[in-house]
């Protein structure tokens, strides 16, 4: 006898791919510069930017990171993406 095939009913059954966390541009942009203590950790990409905005914000203007971490634990992190109140959406490979 074989099971049914499991029914996937919402977005937090599947598995993620990826965790994201922001952190000012300031503390460097290579995975040894990644600070898991030091940044906020995010619940997706769009949490991601809203936590960079309001940081770029009060920090007057000032360049965050967007980190996009492996799901599994044998990756490095990535400087994935730079935001600022003056610049958004910037790849990383533009802002270096």
């Amino acid at each position: 006898m074989t099971r049914p095939a499991t029914i996937i009913q919402s977005s937090s059954d599947t598995m993620p791919t990826a965790t994201f966390a922001v952190q000012p541009r300031s503390y460097g942009t290579m995975p040894k510069n990644f600070d898991a203590h030091g940044c906020q950790w995010a619940t997706d990409m769009n949490h991601a930017y809203r936590i960079a905005n309001a940081w770029s914000d009060d920090d007057d203007g000032a360049e965050m990171i967007i980190w996009r971490l492996p799901a599994a634990a044998n990756g490095d992190p990535l400087a994935w993406v730079s935001v600022s109140n003056s610049k958004n959406s910037i790849p990383y490979a533009a802002a270096c």
